[in-house]
C-alpha cells in the first residue's frame, strides 16, 4: 500500500510539477502590429518562443474586437514568465515589417503570478513603435498615390525608410523634415497630400 501511494504521488508530481515541455498562452493586443506565425518571443535578448497564431477575436469585455496572439514558449521558462511582466509588440528594427514580442521585467515588481498554459493576458504596443508602424504605412500609401511623382519625391520617400531606424537621432528626423518642407514648396498637389501624411508621422517621431 505504501509503495502504491508513493507511485501515485510520484506520477502526480511529474505531471503537475515535472512537465518541462513547451507551453502556450495568449497575448491580447489592441493593434495587430503585423505579428505573424513564427515571429519570435524574446526575453533578455534571447529567443524563448514563437508566435503560433495571430487573429482578430472578441474583446474580453465583449465590446469590439482585439487581436489574439497565441505563443508557444520553451519549457525552461515555466514559472519564470509572469503576468506582471511587460509583453510588447516591437519591430526587429524601426520600420521593419518583421515583428517580435519583447518580454521585459516590470519596473516595480508586484506579487508573483506565474503564467500557466492557456492563460490570456494583455500585451502592450509602445508609442514609438506605433508611430513607426504608422509611418511605414504612410510611406506605402504615399508611393501608391504618387506613382507618377517626380524622381526627387520618390527618392525622398525611399530615403525616409532607409534612414529611420533604431539608431535615428532627433537631429536626423529634423533634417528629413527640412527636406520635406523644400519638396512641398515645389510639389504637385497630389504629391503635397502624400508628403503631408508622412510629415505628420515624422513630427510625432521627433516629439516622442
Amino acid at each position: 500500500m505504501f509503495g502504491l501511494l508513493l507511485f501515485i504521488l510520484g506520477a502526480f508530481g511529474c505531471g503537475r510539477w515535472g512537465d518541462k515541455g513547451p507551453f502556450e498562452f495568449t497575448i491580447l493586443f489592441e493593434d495587430e502590429m503585423g505579428l505573424l506565425k513564427d515571429d519570435l518571443v524574446v526575453y533578455k535578448d534571447h529567443p524563448i518562443g514563437k508566435v503560433v497564431e495571430s487573429k482578430l477575436g472578441a474583446s474580453p469585455d465583449g465590446v469590439g474586437g482585439i487581436f489574439h496572439v497565441r505563443v508557444r514558449i520553451e519549457g525552461d521558462y515555466r514559472g519564470i514568465l509572469d503576468q506582471n511582466m511587460i509583453y510588447e509588440a516591437a519591430g526587429e528594427r524601426w520600420l521593419s515589417k518583421k515583428k517580435r514580442i519583447v518580454v521585459r521585467d516590470p519596473s516595480s515588481p508586484g506579487p508573483r503570478a506565474p503564467i500557466q498554459p492557456g492563460d490570456v493576458i494583455h500585451g502592450y504596443v509602445g508609442e514609438g513603435e506605433m508611430h513607426l508602424q504608422r509611418l511605414r504605412k504612410a510611406l506605402e500609401s504615399a508611393r501608391k498615390s504618387v506613382e507618377d511623382a517626380s524622381v526627387e519625391v520618390r527618392e525622398f520617400l525611399d530615403s525616409v525608410e532607409g534612414k529611420v531606424d533604431e539608431s535615428t537621432e532627433k537631429s536626423e528626423v529634423e533634417k528629413l523634415l527640412d527636406k520635406l518642407n523644400d519638396l512641398s514648396q515645389k510639389a504637385k498637389e497630389k504629391e503635397k497630400e502624400a508628403l503631408e501624411k508622412v510629415r505628420m508621422h515624422l513630427e510625432r517621431l521627433r516629439d516622442r
